[in-house]
């Protein structure tokens, strides 16, 4: 089963759950959404990969352009512990850390929580590769993925206990899109998947392909 379609099914089932009044706000907001081009500004195939430096979940810092100098980067912008769509896709992430590591090439994944919260999710979720603390959503902004999440959604947000004003660590209502990139040595960008529904993600196993084509063609930056 492909991560998109665990991501359909819990989708599917958490509809059902909110009842069929929530579920139409969710699908109109989505919609506007998708019509306000959420990320289109963000780097595309072929752009430079803008550097950032972030603390991990052991509180170390980690810098994009470092990590780069030793293989390639799968990078992932997630939204929080809070969301399950997230969790499912780091859980698959996680299940590529092996395969990535004989490369090599380094998985990593960013959310505007805090530190503290970012250490308990890795704790939780048994993840091993860095997760990366964006927690004044400097780097979501650098990258042109930050929005605030639509009014219309923040209703059912606080009935779900996800009140992001307090679960953020900029102390906002900003999201980042769920994006998923690839980035070469040459620090540019080799894949990217943008989709403002947060239940649609770069799948890890292609992410994984192009890792290896570009791990066979590409230097080791400078």
């Amino acid at each position: 089963m492909t991560l998109n379609t665990e991501l359909a099914a819990l989708r599917s089932c958490m509809m059902a759950r909110v009842g069929a009044d929530q579920a139409e706000v969710v699908q109109a907001v989505e919609r506007q959404m998708l019509a306000a081009g959420y990320g289109r500004n963000a780097p595309h195939v072929g752009d430079i990969a803008p550097d950032f430096t972030l603390p991990d979940q052991k509180g170390r810092p980690v810098n994009l352009y470092e990590a780069l100098r030793r293989g390639p980067v799968i990078l992932s912008f997630y939204r929080g512990a809070w969301s399950p769509f997230c969790m499912l896709t780091l859980r698959a992430l996680q299940r590529q850390v092996p395969a990535a590591a004989r490369i090599p090439a380094t998985i990593m994944a960013i959310s505007p929580q805090d530190q503290t919260t970012t250490a308990a999710t890795a704790e939780t979720h048994g993840v091993t590769f860095p997760l990366l603390s964006d927690y004044k959503a400097g780097v979501g902004h650098a990258w042109s993925l930050i929005y605030d999440l639509p009014e219309g959604l923040r209703p059912l947000y606080e009935r779900l206990g996800h009140s992001l004003a307090k679960l953020n660590g900029c102390g906002t209502w900003a999201v980042p899109v769920t994006a998923g990139y690839v980035i070469g040595t040459d620090r540019r960008v080799a894949h990217a998947h943008l989709d403002a529904r947060p239940q649609v993600r770069m799948d890890p196993g292609e992410a994984m392909a192009v890792v290896r084509q570009v791990a066979a063609l590409q230097p080791v930056a400078d």
